[in-house]
Parts: C-alpha cells; structure tokens; sequence
C-alpha cells in the first residue's frame, strides 16, 4: 500500500496505532483542505458519487454528508440484509466536524446542516470467508470488552436468543434470503458474530466474579 502511495504524493504519515478515533482525527488535522472524504482502504468512490461531490461542493449549504455504503460480498453486491444503503458520514467540512464515539464504533461529531447523498461507496468488504472469520474475531473481542466495559451484566439467554433473533431478522425481516446463498452466509455469520461477542463477553464476566471471589 505504502509503495502504491508513493507513486502519488509524497505526504505519508505513518503514526503508532492509538485506536480508530485518535488515528482519524490525526488524519484529518495533516490535511490541507476544508473538506474530508474517510475511505478505507477497501473502499472505491462509485462515477455517480463522484459527480454528485463535484456538484454539491459548486452548490455549497451543508457541512457533512451521509453517502450510502454499498458492500460486496464473495465479489457480489449485498442489496438486503440490512446491509445496504447503510448510509454514513464520510464527506465533510473538518472545521465543524471530528471524530469520537466509542471504539472501535467510531462515529463522527458535527455541527451544521447535512445531507444524504444518492452516490454510493463501494465496499469490498469480505473476499473470502477466511476474511469475514477473522474480522469476526476481532470486532467480537472489542465487542465483548465495550459490553464489560459498560457494565452490561450477560445472561446465558443472552447466548442462546440473540444470535437467533440476529439471523431471523436479517435474513426474514430485512429480506436477506433475496441475496440468495451469499445473503444466507452474511446472516449466518452475522447471528455467529453475536453469539462469539456475547459468550465472550460472558466468560469475561465469570473470570471477574472468580477473582472477586478469590
């Protein structure tokens, strides 16, 4: 990544990671410009957004702008499962806006009017399954730890009906079933993730209730 960078600009950054809030705000505070679009790494800017950018920066009157997350799945687009649109704030003016939250849930903090746009960002999310599993262990874990950190107290119920109202919400309610085999397995993986987070979470909190026994 660095080495395709540098084919651009020679204004690299690199900074010891301190957490998604912290590193974002730090990137926001190198830029030169008035206006911010976040992408991650595994994102692309759709023609129509980029048009839709171009016209509004020429209109003017908003701050921040909320653009519609389209995710690609296995090489596919994910249109249902509460997946899509998924619009988030990823365009606007650093001087009425920065980055706080809770990590690793970072949300952008703003001031001004907004608007949503119809252009979408593409993400390519998961190409692979091996992919989905080991951002699941991730954001599971950093889930888990925010739940004890909040104090929620986990019941073993919590284990057994949340991943399975999870997946029928997704996959009945929010129509996944219409994104055929793909949208079965982002459901699937999805009420998994739930139960990895809150049975982490679970043995967390009887570590701690042994070592206050102790």
């Amino acid at each position: 990544t660095l080495d395709i960078c540098r084919e651009y600009t020679d204004k690299i950054f690199i900074n010891p990671w301190p957490g998604w809030i912290e590193q974002k705000n730090l990137a926001i505070s190198k830029s030169r410009n008035k206006w911010i679009l976040s992408l991650d790494s595994d994102e692309r800017v759709s023609k129509e957004l980029k048009e839709e950018i171009a016209k509004e920066l020429t209109i003017g009157g908003c701050d921040v702008y909320y653009i519609p997350i389209r995710p690609f799945y296995l090489g596919k687009p994910i249109t249902h499962c509460g997946w899509y649109p998924g619009y988030k704030l990823r365009f606007f003016n650093k001087e009425k806006s920065k980055w706080g939250g809770v990590e690793p849930h970072e949300s952008l903090i703003f001031s001004g009017r907004s608007k949503k746009l119809k252009g979408n960002i593409n993400h390519f999310a998961y190409d692979s399954i091996e992919e989905h599993l080991i951002k699941i262990n991730y954001y599971s874990k950093a889930g888990a730890d925010l739940l004890i950190k909040k104090g929620k107290r986990i019941k073993l119920s919590d284990l057994v009906l949340r991943p399975v109202f999870t997946f029928f919400k997704q996959y009945i309610l929010q129509t996944g079933f219409l994104d055929g085999w793909r949208g079965f397995l982002v459901c699937a993986f999805s009420s998994y993730a739930n139960l990895a987070k809150y049975s982490r979470a679970w043995e967390m909190q009887k570590s701690i209730e042994l070592e206050h026994r102790a």
